[in-house]
């Protein structure tokens, strides 16, 4: 059985962002989700992988990290918006896309993936919708993961 993860502390910091399930598809940057997606955000068979190559305490460790780190992730492509840095709204992007992806939490990975191609496209215009989204969508992935850590 995996530890247990504490996620309280990433949930209060991201839910005064607010959040809302939107529908998104600009040319070039699409992301369209349901509602009734939401609950396959999270592969459960990533978690299983690296718990199985690396252990249950280092996989629970990660997924801890992942979740705390999400605001300060989601700040950085915030602040690259503002500034209309596109080096730096590319980086942030594929640092919230890599640890998406290690975690299982696929659907932000590929919201991350949209996000990276609208600053290197320089889709500035679609990037406050797309970092909502990727709050929302953030937000709902670190609660399956405390779910799936607290089974």
């Amino acid at each position: 059985m995996m530890t247990q993860v504490h996620l309280a502390t990433s949930c209060a910091i991201l839910e005064p962002m607010g959040y809302l399930i939107m529908s998104f598809s600009p040319e070039n940057v699409s992301m369209a989700m349901s509602t009734g997606a939401l609950d396959s955000m999270v592969c459960p068979g990533t978690l299983d992988k690296l718990a199985e190559d690396l252990g249950d305490e280092y996989t629970s460790r990660f997924v801890m990290q992942f979740c705390a780190m999400l605001p300060t992730r989601l700040s950085r492509l915030e602040e690259a918006m503002r500034g209309i840095n596109s080096v730096a709204g590319q980086d942030a992007a594929l640092s919230l896309k890599s640890g998406a992806f290690m975690a299982g939490a696929t659907a932000l990975a590929e919201l991350a993936e949209a996000l990276f191609r609208a600053f290197r496209d320089g889709l500035f215009d679609h990037l406050s919708e797309l970092i909502n989204r990727a709050r929302e969508i953030g937000l709902r992935s670190i609660q399956i993961l405390s779910n799936r850590f607290n089974e």
